[in-house]
């Protein structure tokens, strides 16, 4: 057997709980002995997943408790085993999970804004494992011609993430560095703009305004200089700061880039 089947083997083991196939792969007589010895894996393999949903996704399971968060962290990863090697990226599907459980059950009604903490919790963890900033080449910016600067295309640093949620989730997240109880806040509906970012060695957010939200979220979709200028009159007021701010750190014209 390939190490690709041993590998979706040994999954199906993790999810199915079915250890034939690795049986078989290991040839092994004492079957009695085996079946522990996998037993103890799958269970190793369970905690350490459910470790790693508990470090991506602390104040999830500040609002819920110890034991709701375990719970649903150890069904989250019978549905959703790892696949990769690095478990960085481990708990990407964890807002969607949550939010078929606000819709599913009752007794979630008082967090309904779980999965939106969840993501925002979820681009925070992300921002920290991304790759350092690089400075604005203003000098090759400079150098552009007006024909080649109106199709240009700005580009935003690697640790910046956008996030318009339906619930005040920063406020969550910060009555949680502080350790204020969650239970006594009162959390009301209302849409919110962030940006996510790692400028130094810790994530951290800032309000956007909606025009400064549409702005940057036009330059993640690849829309040019030229149409953002049409979009936004103060457009180049904006990419000004947002270039200051460190939120736009580069540029490209068809396949080359900074």
């Amino acid at each position: 057997m390939s190490i690709e089947n041993i590998h979706h083997s040994y999954l199906s083991l993790v999810k199915n709980g079915s250890s034939q196939e690795l049986r078989a792969v290991a040839n092994d007589t004492a079957a009695g002995t085996l079946t522990e010895g996998i037993s103890i894996y799958t269970s190793n393999t369970k905690e350490r997943l459910v470790a790693t949903l508990e470090a991506a996704f602390p104040v999830c399971k500040k609002v819920v408790g110890n034991d709701c968060f375990q719970a649903m962290a150890e069904e989250y990863a019978l549905q959703y085993p790892s696949e990769e090697k690095s478990l960085y990226h481990y708990g990407a599907k964890f807002n969607q999970f949550t939010d078929l459980i606000i819709k599913t059950n009752e007794q979630f009604y008082n967090v309904a804004y779980l999965p939106d903490l969840a993501l925002f919790e979820w681009k925070m963890h992300l921002s920290f494992f991304q790759k350092d900033r690089t400075a604005f080449d203003f000098d090759r910016f400079a150098n552009l011609e007006q024909s080649q600067l109106s199709k240009i295309v700005f580009t935003l640093s690697p640790d910046i993430y956008l996030l318009e949620t339906q619930f005040p989730v920063a406020i969550i997240w910060e009555l949680h560095e502080i350790n204020e109880p969650f239970k006594k806040a009162i959390i009301e509906k209302g849409k919110e703009c962030y940006l996510i970012e790692r400028p130094l060695y810790k994530p951290t957010f800032t309000h956007l305004k909606r025009h400064e939200f549409d702005a940057l979220t036009k330059i993640e979709a690849g829309f040019t200089f030229e149409n953002l200028i049409l979009s936004f009159g103060n457009f180049e007021t904006l990419v000004t700061e947002f270039i200051k701010n460190g939120w736009v750190n580069g540029f490209k014209n068809g396949l080359e880039t900074t």
